[in-house]
This record gives structure tokens, sequence and C-alpha cells, in this order.
């Protein structure tokens, strides 16, 4: 229902200016930031060499495919601490949420991308696949820039007061992964000018009516899993260490986002969604016995 809703209300209305983008991006021609976030354009135009799919179905055909590993991987994620029926609910909940992503925008196409890396890069980081998350962030960092904060949740995740060789190695094969992806792409494509204001927190204030519309949104999902975070001591140790990331996240968007885009937050739900099941399902233990 959601991808339906999808095609028609963005990938119809903006066919013409997506594959005006989709040229330009692909011929090194866009502006910033976009230049830089190629690779949901050179999966569409590998589809169209290899199937001649039309170009709107070819960025229909990668959203749908991401998505769908998207939610089968954090019905994985949530299933290592619960029980099959609490993992569908959390499921569920995102499924719910994900149509009003798609208010208030026009043509992102990284977001289910970026929703996948940072699903896959949470259960990469606590099953210590450390090999796989370079190889993730080596890809992500060329869908959107953001993908690169998984590094803090694998550094929140592993770090202790002793020393560890293996941790250390990592941060700065991280680090120069992220570095290497973000300068090397602005020195193959060369600088270009922002197609967007770059600092956006007064736009965020002076909007406020329409950021209210989505933190109005958002808690009709969120509301019961936000109150996992005055059950943390529930929680288990992983979850709390990568829950830092959370304002973060959220502060970077708050500068150099548009808060109004109920979008931005998609990345955050592995994050929220378990440790608010832990506080829903001790509710419903202790409303039961």
């Amino acid at each position: 229902m959601g991808l339906y809703t999808h095609y028609y209300r963005i990938d119809v209305p903006y066919q013409a200016k997506r594959e005006f983008y989709h040229r330009q991006i692909y011929a090194g021609d866009a502006l910033a930031p976009v230049q830089y976030r190629i690779l949901p354009v050179l999966i569409t135009a590998g589809l169209r060499q290899m199937f001649s799919v039309p170009i709107i179905m070819g960025y229909w055909g990668q959203r749908l495919f991401f998505s769908f590993l998207a939610i089968l991987g954090l019905h994985y994620y949530l299933r290592k601490w619960f029980p099959i029926i609490w993992a569908a609910f959390g499921v569920v909940t995102v499924i719910a949420l994900m149509p009003f992503t798609y208010l208030w925008y026009g043509i992102q196409p990284a977001d289910p991308i970026v929703f996948f890396c940072y699903v896959a890069g949470l259960i990469l980081i606590r099953e210590k696949r450390d090999n796989w998350l370079l190889l993730l962030l080596l890809i992500g960092m060329t869908a959107k820039e953001t993908v690169g904060l998984l590094a803090l949740a694998y550094f929140f995740a592993r770090f202790e007061l002793r020393w560890n060789w293996r941790f250390v190695v990592y941060c700065f094969l991280y680090a120069a992964i992220i570095l290497g992806v973000y300068f090397g792409l602005r020195v193959y494509y060369g600088a270009r000018p922002n197609y967007v204001q770059l600092i956006t927190w007064n736009k965020n204030f002076a909007d406020l009516p329409a950021t209210m519309r989505t933190l109005t949104i958002l808690p009709l999902f969120f509301s019961s899993y936000l109150l996992g975070f005055f059950y943390l001591k529930a929680v288990p140790t992983f979850l709390k260490r990568v829950l830092i990331v959370v304002p973060i996240y959220v502060l970077i968007h708050l500068f150099l986002g548009l808060m109004r885009e109920a979008r931005l937050f998609l990345p955050l739900t592995p994050f929220i969604i378990p440790i608010g099941l832990f506080y829903l399902q001790d509710r419903w233990h202790s409303s039961t016995t």
C-alpha cells in the first residue's frame, strides 16, 4: 500500500523531473549534494542496461527491493530479543509508518537504501561481523553521507576502557572508508555549489507548522515506544550504547535537514522500536499476571 502510494503520489507526478535529475547526475553535471549520492542512479542505470526498464520503474523497483530487505532485516534483528509475535508487532508498526514518510518531499531515491543500511549495519555490529561492516560503509556512503554514523554506533557498542587492538584498527578503517568515500566523490566529480540551503536550522524553526506536522505524526506511532526511554534498565547493554547515535542523528538533521520530512526518521526505527518493545512487553506481562 505504501509503495503504491509512493508511485502515484511521488513517482508519477515527478516523472519528468526525476528523469532529468537521473540523466544529469549520471552525466556528472548535477549540483551538490545529489551529485555525490550516486548509488541509486547507478542501480537504475544498471537495471536499464540489463532489462531496458523505464527510469521511473528502475527507481520504484529498487525502492521495493530495499524496503523489503530492510523489513526482513528488522524482523531478524528484533527476533534476537523477542518472540515472533512481538517482533512482528514492531515490524508492522514500521510498515504502517512508512507511507507517512512519503509526505512533504519530492525526489529522495536513497531513503530505502539508507534504511536498509541502518538495519543491516546494526545487525553486523551486534553480531561482530566487522569485515562486512567495512563493505556496507563503502557502498552505503555512496547513497548518503549519514550512513557513516554507523561507525559511531560501532564505537559506542564496542568501546572498552582496556586496550583492544582490534577495536582501534577497525575504528581507523571505518574512519578511512568514510572520509575516503566522502572526499573521493568530491575529488572525482569536483566541487559543486549546493542546490539547496546547506544550514537549515532557521528553516526548521521558521516553518514550525510544517515541522509540527511531522512531530505530531511520529508520536502516533512511536508514543508507546518512546516510553522505552524511561525503561532502559531492562534494555540490553548493546541497545543502550547504540542509542547514543539517536540524538547525534537528530541534531545533524536539525541543522542540515528539514525536520518536516518524516522520511528522515525512518533510519531511527531499529534504535527506537526494540527499546519500546521491551517496555510494552513488560507492561503486557504485568497486566496479565
